[in-house]
C-alpha cells in the first residue's frame, strides 16, 4: 500500500489555498472589521511586494552559467577588463559595455 497517495484525487494547489485565505481576510478585514477597501488594497500590494523580494533569485545570472564545460566559446573575447584593472583615472566606465 502506497502511503504516499492522497486520499482524495481533488487536491488544491498549495498557492491556490494561499490565494484563498489571502482573500477571506481581505473580505473579513472589509466586511466584519470595516476597513476601508483602498485600505486593505494598499497594505495587500504593500505585503506582495515586501513578499515577493523573498522570491526572487538569489543573484545575477552569469550569461555563460548555462554553457557545459566542454563549449567551445572563446573566452579570452568575451572577458573585459574591471575598471579597477585600468590605468586611466580618467575613464570612468564601469563593467563591460
Amino acid at each position: 500500500m502506497n502511503q504516499l497517495a492522497p486520499s482524495s484525487k481533488f487536491r488544491f494547489p498549495t498557492l491556490g489555498l494561499i490565494v484563498i485565505a489571502v482573500v477571506l481576510i481581505a473580505l473579513t478585514a472589509i466586511f466584519v472589521f470595516k476597513v476601508p477597501f483602498g485600505q486593505v488594497f494598499l497594505y495587500g500590494l504593500l505585503a506582495f511586494m515586501i513578499l515577493s523580494y523573498f522570491w526572487t533569485p538569489g543573484r545575477q545570472s552569469n550569461p555563460n552559467d548555462h554553457l557545459d564545460p566542454g563549449s567551445t566559446l572563446n573566452t579570452s573575447a568575451s572577458t573585459c577588463t574591471s575598471p579597477f584593472e585600468n590605468d586611466d583615472p580618467q575613464n570612468r566606465r564601469h563593467g563591460c559595455h
